[in-house]
């Protein structure tokens, strides 16, 4: 049940009401638009509940006495008086003076409140302004879309509430509470000793090349203004012609930036991460400074849809929640077309490993990576061995890929940049067949920083495991000839 909140930041608006047109609305002007049943989907949650709506130059009126009783509240209209009330929370509108009030706050209306009989149709965005909830409205479905907190479906690493007034709670990557304010809004006053962040951010820091795959998937890359990763080493390019162009700067590595620099910056928010291998010296450092922060963790996650869904995260820095969403299932919807096409062929074994220094890496049975494998249509070669480090010896892995179809080699071109380099590492391997069928892959200079194309991930590994059934170029992939 959605709550109509206390308090509501002040707008300026503005109505004049005239008379009652013929179909019996109070305005100015005459309106051709006829009320339209819409159904209510709540947090991407059909229900059976129904509102009327109207749509007028292109803008969502909805009708707050079908909008009360969904919140199961009380409506009451007496001539020109509205009054709403759900527990604690009282909303009158006067229809006279254009006057309105929530609790003991008196806003103006920016756009006309339409009475129709005994009823009232108030533009969305008064819904938003009023309401812990998040309305859009979705024309082609006729839908009424109210969130009162994102809708994450491969993680719960992070949360996103909705609050009135465009106002919202953020738990991140670490369980801090953020209170992401709109410019020129007040901060509520049981949300003031919290960390309060203004929005729309147009000064970012990022402290990963991930993160950056989260703001390009949103439009939002043109906020970045600092990194703390080398030009040489981005294959994103906003970032690297940013960087050329002198509009984002190197701030220095991660573990041991130029905080002065920072400090002179003075960035909206820093977008750091935890954990294992975290940014705890460069976190404690941007406390000192007083600049804020959010912990974005998508790393950590074991899903490979769960990585990409951290974009959700940021998207509400920027109120891009619904282009976020969007691109969100779109992709996911892409993997499940795609895997139409390898339904009921057999599976070929893959080994995933890469060597470093007489020592063999490789991702664990549960891993995003051991994940990717199974939607991709192969058979993870590791999945069931147990093996918790993630380490294994190169005798381990000579013997368990003598049985491989395929050896994907987790390094980038940069530094392995032919066949032979890995052989070097482990010149045992030259015996195996899947090295003599070259049949050994490894990434391109985008994979790491293609987050925000997981789809294509999987799908190219799809065209890699079942040459042809895609029919696509392998995007993030290099296959080894020499």
């Amino acid at each position: 049940m959605l709550r109509l909140n206390k308090k509501i930041t002040k707008t300026i608006l503005s109505i004049t009401l005239c008379t009652v047109i013929s179909v019996g609305f109070a305005g100015c002007s005459s309106l051709n638009s006829t009320s339209t049943t819409s159904n209510v989907v709540v947090d991407n949650q059909k229900s059976e509940s129904k509102v009327k709506t109207k749509l007028e130059d292109e803008k969502v009126y909805v009708s707050l006495k079908d909008t009360t009783n969904y919140l199961k509240g009380e409506f009451l209209l007496e001539k020109n008086i509205v009054t709403v009330k759900n527990k604690e929370d009282i909303i009158t509108i006067n229809l006279e003076n254009n006057e309105a009030k929530i609790n003991s706050t008196v806003i103006n209306l920016k756009d006309k409140i339409k009475k129709e009989n005994d009823d009232v149709y108030v533009i969305m965005d008064f819904l938003n302004e009023a309401v812990d909830a998040r309305f859009t409205y979705n024309k082609e479905n006729k839908e009424l879309n109210i969130k009162t907190e994102m809708p994450l479906e491969y993680t719960k690493a992070f949360s996103v509430k909705y609050l009135k007034g465009g106002i919202k709670k953020i738990t991140d990557g670490e369980k801090r509470t953020l209170i992401l304010v709109p410019q020129g809004k007040e901060v509520p006053k049981e949300y003031k000793d919290e960390i309060v962040i203004n929005t729309p951010i147009d000064n970012v820091l990022l402290g990963s090349t991930t993160q950056a795959c989260l703001l390009r998937s949103i439009g939002a890359l043109n906020s970045v203004k600092a990194v703390t990763t080398e030009a040489k080493n981005w294959s994103i390019d906003e970032i690297k012609n940013g960087m050329e162009k002198g509009d984002i700067e190197f701030v220095g590595r991660g573990d041991s930036p130029d905080y002065e620099k920072i400090s002179m910056m003075k960035p909206d928010l820093a977008v750091v991460y935890t954990g294992p291998s975290g940014q705890q010296k460069l976190i404690e450092k941007l406390k000192e400074l007083n600049i804020n922060y959010v912990v974005d963790n998508e790393y950590l996650e074991e899903n490979p849809y769960g990585r990409m869904e951290w974009a959700k995260l940021m998207s509400a820095f920027y109120d891009k929640e619904e282009e976020s969403e969007k691109q969100f299932n779109e992709a996911i919807e892409k993997v499940k077309a795609a895997s139409k096409n390898i339904e009921g062929k057999d599976k070929p074994k893959i080994v995933w490993a890469t060597i470093s220094k007489g020592k063999v890496y490789i991702p664990k049975g549960d891993s995003y990576v051991a994940k990717m494998i199974e939607m991709a249509g192969g058979e993870y070669m590791f999945k069931d061995d147990g093996i918790g480090s993630g380490n294994i010896s190169i005798e381990e892995l000579y013997a368990k890929a003598n049985d491989a179809d395929i050896f994907m080699y987790s390094s980038t071109t940069n530094y392995t940049p032919k066949l032979k380099n890995v052989i070097e590492q482990a010149p045992i391997l030259e015996k195996l067949d899947v090295v003599k069928n070259k049949k050994v892959w490894c990434f391109a200079p985008d994979y790491y920083q293609s987050i925000d194309k997981t789809d294509e991930l999987i799908i190219d590994l799809m065209e890699i495991f079942h040459p042809g059934s895609i029919g696509e170029d392998i995007k993030h992939y290099v296959n080894y000839k020499e």
